[in-house]
């Protein structure tokens, strides 16, 4: 079975959603500019790379290719509401471990900023909408928001007591 190897990676910064540095920022352009930035890092004559899998809220994976001259690499886009980037990575590494693909570029590319918004109509009327987010789970006691942050980060924080201190510990060094 081949070996899937990391040999690059690039990200973009970090920024306050609506009002910080990128506000005004596509999520096509950061996910042209960290595709870019990987394939100079990594090294690899572009003409290699067999896929680019991004997870993302559209076709930002077909859209950076292009864009950086891949005009014969698909693209593919992973819709998962939580661990999207690392889902995108564990598949290109199944396929290059299958012998399917040789290199290939995965990760994520979001923009809170500039994300779709839509609305849904309330049940029970004609023409009534309301702003509509992604549904990730059904409310329950365990889980009683559809905020990502607390019904995951924070639950897990608590149930593996972890201070408020840590977290913001280990986000600075992420960063």
């Amino acid at each position: 079975m081949t070996d899937a190897v990391i040999v690059a990676a690039a990200r973009t910064a970090v920024a306050t959603s609506r009002k910080g540095a990128l506000a005004n920022t596509s999520v096509e352009d950061l996910g042209t500019w960290v595709l870019g930035e990987t394939i100079r890092r990594s090294g690899l004559n572009p003409d290699l790379i067999d896929d680019v899998i991004f997870a993302d809220s559209g076709s930002t994976a077909r859209w950076a290719a292009i864009e950086n001259g891949l005009m014969n690499v698909p693209g593919q886009s992973v819709g998962r509401a939580c661990a999207g980037s690392l889902t995108a990575i564990g598949n290109a590494a199944g396929s290059i471990r299958a012998g399917m693909d040789a290199a290939i570029i995965a990760g994520g590319v979001y923009s809170a900023s500039t994300a779709p918004r839509s609305t849904v109509r309330v049940l029970g009327t004609q023409d009534e909408w309301v702003p509509a987010g992604m549904k990730i789970h059904p409310v329950t006691e365990e889980a009683p928001s559809q905020e990502v942050s607390i019904t995951v980060g924070h639950s897990t924080a608590v149930e593996a007591g972890i201070s408020r201190e840590e977290m913001d510990a280990w986000a600075y060094r992420s960063h």
